[in-house]
């Protein structure tokens, strides 16, 4: 049985203002990533003498080349396989292996792990040391999963692995997907790298929308207010970036092969893409939700503690007022007006001192 094993994994974010001038992106170019592939290129000690290539997808629109992929055929253990790295951030590593059995494949997908995640590290690396400082993405240079493309497998093996045969036509499932024939295999994996990279880009915003949602969660007052702005402008570039490579991702897709492009909305069924989406549309939703609550409420508090420094303003100013009024009335001769202006000036002291401590308590407590 012949079966095609695709492992993504996640690379530090590259930049796609380099992937989006034709003339920079090529191997040994003076942009950031050209120098980038051309240290992978020279790193690659296949024993099939192939490049770094740089795929074209819609070569002429600006959003096609951004969906730009390069790849190269490297090693695995004693099996040559295909590296792909995308502009969004995404690899992937491919190999084709026959096996009798599942049983077998497993042992050689445990033997592959090794070599496949010492690869996905290594690209890693050679990326981030072009990126400069970047936060690491999550699962970044490890292989995340295998997904595997049987070629005609037994009704035993669909069985075993939840899969069903599907006639002519590509059926995607969890981990597995059934493949007509040779024929097929080229489109078919084609069209899953590219609902992958959708899928791990949806998974990963998800992630970092519940990290923002945390950070809220555990912030003090104190820290809502200094950060709040912030984190509702973090959650507006998120919101774009995952919209812009979607769309990126979308342009890529026009250009698929039918039966490329019919995989793809298989998978995206089978995997709940569609769903994930809106999930994610509404996580961002909430975010604005409970920001927007979050800065009403502190707008509200800090009303509140205006008002209060105004009424003891005008407290201070009205009791000035009537001790500059007092002593403008009672005579400087009188025997008694020594004595009033120091009890008058005192009383006046403490209410003002008793209405400060007074406002700053309240503060505290709010």
């Amino acid at each position: 049985m012949r079966v095609r094993l695709l492992a993504p994994f996640m690379l530090p974010q590259v930049l796609e203002e380099a992937w989006s001038h034709q003339d920079e992106v090529s191997i040994g170019g003076s942009s950031t990533i050209g120098q980038m592939l051309a240290e992978l290129d020279a790193w690659m000690d296949t024993p099939v003498e192939a490049d770094l290539v740089i795929e074209d997808h819609a070569p002429g629109t600006r959003a096609a080349l951004l969906s730009r992929r390069a790849r190269a055929e490297v090693k695995l253990l004693d099996r040559v396989g295909t590296l792909y790295i995308s502009a969004l951030g995404i690899a992937a590593i491919r190999v084709d292996v026959e096996v009798r059995d599942l049983e077998e494949l497993r042992t050689l997908e445990a033997a592959l792990r090794t070599a496949a995640d010492h690869l996905a590290a290594r690209t890693a690396e050679v990326v981030r040391r072009h990126q400069g400082d970047r936060a690491p993405a999550a699962f970044e240079g490890r292989v995340m999963w295998w997904h595997r493309l049987m070629v005609r497998p037994s009704e035993e093996t669909c069985a075993s692995v939840g899969i069903r045969p599907t006639g002519e036509a590509v059926g995607v499932g969890d981990g597995y997907t059934y493949v007509p024939s040779d024929d097929e295999l080229d489109a078919a994996a084609e069209g899953l790298l590219a609902v992958t990279e959708e899928w791990i880009l949806v998974d990963h915003a998800y992630r970092d929308m519940l990290g923002q949602m945390a950070r809220m969660r555990r912030a003090s007052k104190q820290e809502m207010a200094q950060e709040l702005d912030a984190l509702v402008l973090e959650g507006v570039r998120m919101a774009a970036d995952l919209e812009f490579r979607l769309l990126v991702l979308g342009e890529r897709a026009r250009y698929l092969t039918n039966t490329a492009a019919a995989t793809r909305e298989s998978a995206i069924q089978a995997w709940r893409l569609e769903e994930a989406r809106n999930g994610l549309r509404d996580q961002v939703a909430s975010v604005r939700s409970v920001a927007a609550d979050a800065r009403d409420a502190l707008g509200r508090t800090m009303d509140v503690r205006r008002n209060k420094l105004l009424y003891l303003f005008t407290v201070i100013a009205a009791l000035q007022g009537g001790f500059v009024l007092f002593d403008f009335l009672v005579a400087p001769d009188s025997p008694v007006t020594s004595t009033v202006r120091v009890a008058v000036a005192t009383m006046m002291f403490v209410i003002a001192i008793a209405s400060v401590v007074a406002v700053v308590r309240e503060g505290r407590r709010g």
